[in-house]
């Protein structure tokens, strides 16, 4: 699962406490379900990756 990454405890008003870690990374990787199984069965082959990064 890995560390929480950071967040601001504040209800708008007053000292905002701020917990977690900036050292968190989570990733999503979607495959077709064919691939998947044939990884399974140990038919392992290089397919292209798009990586996004979403701005906000």
């Amino acid at each position: 699962a890995g560390s929480e990454c950071a967040q601001v405890n504040s209800m708008g008003f007053g000292q905002a406490d701020v917990f977690g870690s900036e050292d968190c990374l989570h990733v999503n990787v979607f495959a077709p379900k064919q691939l998947h199984e044939e990884a399974l069965q140990g038919k392992r082959t290089k397919q292209p990756v798009i990586v996004y990064i979403h701005g906000g």
